[in-house]
């Protein structure tokens, strides 16, 4: 990947935890509410999710969507 990086590009990922110093929303994470996340998870709009030490993790169908719509290989 580090020799061809305009090919392969990656997802930023959804979780409900808090924010870490030096973090920023919608770079390393999409930071969003717990109830919000639980909603969007019944409501289909996640390929993937779990829930990790109280907090939940996810992919959305958005987040793969943006990659896929950059013309790269998408690699979660």
């Amino acid at each position: 990947m580090q020799e061809f990086p305009s090919t392969f590009g990656f997802s930023v990922s959804h979780t409900t935890r808090a924010t870490r110093e030096k973090e920023k929303d919608g770079v390393h994470y999409h930071f969003t509410e717990m109830s919000t996340m639980e909603k969007d998870i019944k409501d289909g709009k996640f390929l993937e999710f779990a829930s990790v030490h109280g907090n939940l993790y996810g992919t959305s169908i958005v987040a793969v969507n943006v990659v896929k719509d950059a013309f790269i290989l998408f690699v979660v």
